[in-house]
């Protein structure tokens, strides 16, 4: 298979503009080839291969943020929420990958190993544009705790952000493509629809 610097995503989008309504939040219906085809957190897991479950009680809050301010205390930046002053880290995948390729292997400490988990999920899990997006809070709180990262269920987490996004896709090109060129991104973990798009003859 040849290597690309992109990947090709035509047979993604023809997918994704036969997404039909059919009022379930939970699952995404297609039309192809007059068949209405079922994409739901199921098949999610059998393509992806990550745990669908439910999500731990409370779990925006599980972790700290110990390991994130260590790492990137220099990103502290003020910022303006209801006319209050409040402190906030703006770390991107590129602050993660910087940091990552500066830390040296065989230190002892799992300081590396987290950083490495906080750039896969930055950079695969959550799959957002580059240097355009900041990390959210829960991603930089997880990654402090890797017991807790390896028993989450990403698979549950891909697949409603993956939903959120289908749903948003459909709604806004309801009326038709646009005439002009305008370039849309489908942000965060694509890969099971990729493979599912190839799943049909």
């Amino acid at each position: 298979m040849d290597c690309c610097e992109k990947r090709k995503v035509q047979g993604l989008w023809m997918l994704l503009l036969r997404c039909m309504h059919t009022g379930k939040e939970r699952q995404a219906w297609f039309g192809v080839k007059g068949v209405p085809i079922r994409y739901s957190s199921r098949e999610h897991a059998l393509l992806s291969g990550l745990y669908c479950g439910s999500y731990p009680e409370n779990y925006p809050r599980k972790g700290k943020m110990k390991f994130a301010t260590k790492q990137f205390k220099h990103l502290y930046k003020k910022t303006k929420e209801k006319n209050r002053k409040k402190q906030g880290l703006r770390v991107t995948e590129a602050d993660v990958l910087e940091k990552l390729e500066k830390m040296e292997a065989g230190d002892g400490s799992d300081e590396r190993l987290k950083m490495a988990v906080l750039y896969f999920l930055t950079r695969v899990i959550r799959g957002r544009t580059r240097n355009a997006y900041f990390i959210e809070p829960f991603i930089l709180q997880a990654v402090d705790d890797l017991d807790f990262c390896n028993k989450f269920p990403w698979g549950r987490y891909t697949f409603d952000d993956c939903m959120k996004e289908i749903f948003h896709l459909r709604d806004h090109f309801a009326k038709g493509l646009p005439e002009n060129n305008m370039q849309w991104t489908f942000p965060g973990f694509v890969i099971p629809l990729e493979v599912y798009e190839l799943c049909f003859p």
